[in-house]
């Protein structure tokens, strides 16, 4: 929880000095949590040295893991095809889920 809220402290930090955009939508207006794709992902890079591990289609936008291999630390976004990028989890002790699995095993 205490990561959650340095993340969401971090990216208000980075859109209150951006310049001002369009009106917010729906999404920016529900959850503290989201600002433009490329603040989340300078900031994940910035601040966790995060970098992109995997990501995933789903019907609203993509889902991105971001990961630091040295700290293990992991943070999972959701963008949105209008530029939004939403913090929907994170942690620490990421691991290589097919080193976890053993072949023919189900998750």
């Amino acid at each position: 929880m205490m990561r959650h809220l340095a993340i969401a402290a971090m990216l208000f930090s980075l859109a209150a000095a951006a310049p001002a955009a369009a009106p917010a939508s729906d999404i920016e207006l529900q959850t503290p949590y989201c600002a433009q794709r490329h603040t989340v992902v300078r900031a994940l890079a910035d601040v966790f040295a995060e970098s992109p591990v995997a990501r995933g289609a789903v019907d609203d936008g993509l889902i991105e893991v971001f990961a630091n291999a040295d700290s293990r630390s992991w943070t999972m976004i959701l963008s949105f095809r209008n530029g939004i990028s939403c913090l929907l989890a994170s942690g620490a002790r990421i691991e290589d889920a097919l080193e976890l699995v053993t072949p023919g095993e189900s998750i």
